[in-house]
């Protein structure tokens, strides 16, 4: 029975440390906001803080209460050329651009920067 929960215990640990943390993107001004796949997806040299896999994309979901702002955070870094950063803590798939988790997600409570 020991034994049964010592494997049981790596097991979980060794779960937990895959899982997304997440990470802040780096400072940078973007160089497009599209409205696409539910949402708006601004482009720059933010890198990939998650390692979804397709790097400098942030997504913000149509349904996420901060949307508005985060839009107008976004269009006011572009025309201004100001730097954005976000929080990320997941990965998700856009619509009409790639298949699959591949994009950096910003979710409810996570911070959006702008300098």
């Amino acid at each position: 029975m020991k034994f049964i929960l010592n494997v049981i215990s790596i097991c979980l640990l060794l779960a937990s440390s895959v899982a997304n943390a997440g990470e802040y993107s780096s400072w940078a001004v973007p160089t497009s906001v599209e409205l696409v796949g539910g949402g708006v997806l601004v482009h720059g040299q933010f890198g990939d803080p998650n390692n979804c896999g397709k790097a400098n994309f942030i997504h913000v979901k149509r349904t996420d209460e901060r949307y508005d702002s985060v839009l107008s955070m976004a269009l006011a870094a572009l025309m201004a050329k100001k730097e954005l950063r976000f929080y990320s803590s997941s990965c998700v798939g856009v619509s009409f651009h790639w298949a699959g988790n591949v994009i950096n997600q910003n979710k409810a409570g996570q911070a959006v920067y702008i300098r």
